[in-house]
């Protein structure tokens, strides 16, 4: 970890929806990763298995969200309360 920095307590997936106040619901670690690996790729590096398992180790500390909603003041209430 670098100097001067925390360790992540969360992962929050945003997402658009309407109709309907903003939610958070818990995500199950499986889910959250399924969420996280496509943005992991590059075309000139693919995640090699040991670092694959430093990434399933990590989220395994963490608690994973989906926050879904249109509403962005009511959303950033809902991180707000998840960050007390």
């Amino acid at each position: 970890m670098a100097a001067g920095s925390l360790p992540a307590a969360w992962m929050v997936f945003p997402g658009l929806g309407t109709g309907f106040a903003p939610r958070l619901t818990p995500l199950a670690r499986v889910a959250a990763l399924q969420r996280f690996l496509p943005s992991c790729y590059a075309s000139t590096h693919c995640l090699k298995s040991a670092e694959l398992a430093q990434l399933v180790h990590w989220i395994e500390g963490v608690e994973c969200y989906a926050l879904d909603g249109s509403d962005l003041g009511a959303a950033v209430g809902l991180l707000d309360q998840l960050c007390r």
